[in-house]
């Protein structure tokens, strides 16, 4: 038995799509000695690769005898011989195989629906009858469902679903003996019935994986996810709009910043040209002290006899020019110091703001990407099989998750510590594998685990991941499973 969803908007639509009807609804004809005694619907509850396919009927349809044949026919006039395996008169239920037919098998309901919900009788051919729940009531220590359709005899086991389109239960003959205020209605044993005779049966029926919801609810939980939708889109649309508004500062940023460097640039070379009129002054006043001081050495050389007694006056007061020319040297070297200096720095101001601007422009499209990341999807998986000991193992994938995860992708192991996805199982390593989505392609590798981990027969080594696929076969240590996506679908 596997768990299966039930699609909703099909359901919200009110579709009834005859061709997935006709592949799982087949007329059933009883024959003797080639002709036809009885005839009745069969519905098809399994259908595994290469092997015949199920078939759920009613009871009723039995007969005795060694010339007894049992014919199954398809919408397309194709005729199949079936075994009957699997009988139980007293729940009026009868379990047939057919080698070689193909068809849509049904998801058994995980509960039976109250009284005033949609029901539909599904037939081999044509649009199925809609009626409703009516009631629920006993007759001779049974519980019987009461279903508002018309039931002629040739339909007869005919499959009864839900508005999920899931199996409740199959038409049951009246008995002429019973109540006639059930004559109105078609009756159907119990789900649990269908369910406790397919279970003993050992057929591997598929089960809804939740309860079917009504129209009414259904309808809700589109207008929650569209709501959801809706506020997941405003926010977007802020959070691009916060990026619009950073983006703008950061361009406004680097505007003020070349403004500022363009203003620098003007300072210093309005300095430099200040520190070159002053040199020109301060060497222009030099040379004409330098031409004084040559024609007082000339005047003093002329009256060096008259001017003995002052001579060492006049020793003093050219080591003192001495003195003054060597400090105006240093003030010119000086100056053009500082002038290097401001220039320098300027250009290393210039430089930085123009690296803070670059990381700004980084830090944008970083977070612009991490956006894109955020909003990527990718469809649900469920793994389902069984481990070594025979237990039945599911896990779902969040496809979603397992994508926005990037290249780090989601961990499958035995332990909740170390893993993201739990197998309960001793040849599961604590970290087994590694699930991630790459050019939209699912990928799985294993993570060094002491047992190993294969996809369609091919081992996914430490470092050579193998894509998975719809229906891929996954091994890990010793439990086996089979991939499904849920946008599938089936």
């Amino acid at each position: 038995m596997r768990r299966t969803n039930h699609p909703i908007l099909p359901l919200l639509l009110g579709l009834a799509a005859t061709s997935v009807f006709a592949q799982s609804a087949f007329e059933l004809s009883v024959q003797k000695r080639g002709r036809d005694t009885a005839s009745g619907v069969a519905v098809l509850v399994a259908a595994e690769s290469g092997k015949p396919a199920l078939l759920l009927t009613s009871a009723s349809l039995i007969e005795g005898g060694s010339t007894t044949q049992y014919v199954v026919s398809e919408a397309g006039g194709a005729q199949f011989l079936a075994t009957l395996e699997e009988q139980d008169a007293e729940e009026n239920f009868a379990l047939f195989s057919v080698p070689g037919l193909a068809g849509e098998p049904v998801t058994v309901a995980t509960a039976a629906s109250d009284a005033g919900r949609q029901a539909r009788l599904l037939l081999p051919a044509g649009p199925p009858q809609n009626g409703q729940v009516h009631s629920t009531v006993v007759r001779n220590g049974q519980t019987f469902h009461r279903f508002t359709f018309s039931v002629s005899p040739s339909q007869s086991g005919a499959p009864i679903l839900n508005n999920c389109d899931e199996l409740l239960s199959v038409h049951y003959p009246q008995p002429r003996r019973w109540n006639r205020n059930d004559r109105p209605f078609s009756l159907g044993r119990e789900l649990v019935a269908v369910e406790r005779f397919l279970l003993n049966a050992k057929v591997p029926f598929a089960v809804a994986a939740e309860g079917c919801r009504s129209v009414e609810e259904q309808l809700e939980l589109a207008r929650q996810e569209q709501d959801d939708l809706e506020a997941q889109k405003a926010e977007l649309e802020e959070q691009a709009d916060e990026l619009a508004r950073q983006a703008e500062e950061a361009a406004q940023q680097s505007e003020e910043a070349a403004r500022e460097a363009e203003t620098a640039a003007q300072e210093v070379a309005a300095e430099k040209s200040r520190l070159e009129e002053q040199l020109a002054a301060q060497a222009e006043e030099l040379e004409l002290r330098e031409t004084e001081l040559e024609q007082k050495q000339a005047l003093e050389e002329e009256q060096q006899r008259e001017l003995e007694a002052t001579e060492e006056a006049r020793v003093e007061a050219e080591t003192e020019a001495e003195a003054k020319s060597r400090q105006l040297q240093y003030t010119v070297a000086a100056a053009t110091a500082a002038l290097l200096i401001g220039g320098l720095g300027a250009w290393a101001a210039l430089r930085s703001r123009r690296r803070r601007h670059q990381r700004s422009n980084e830090e944008l499209v970083a977070t612009q990407e991490e956006l894109a990341r955020q909003n990527t999807t990718f469809p649900d998986l469920v793994l389902a099989g069984q481990d070594g000991a025979g237990n039945e193992v599911r896990v779902k994938i969040n496809g979603s998750a397992v994508a926005r995860a990037g290249q780090e992708g989601q961990v499958l192991g035995r332990s909740s510590a170390n893993a993201d996805y739990v197998l309960a199982a001793e040849g599961v390593s604590r970290r087994h594998a590694r699930l991630y989505v790459a050019a939209d392609t699912l990928y799985l590798e294993d993570l060094g685990s002491t047992n190993g981990t294969r996809v369609d027969g091919h081992d996914a080594t430490q470092g050579r991941p193998v894509p998975v696929t719809n229906s891929s076969s996954v091994i890990l240590g010793d439990v086996a499973l089979v991939a499904y996506f849920l946008s599938d679908a089936s």
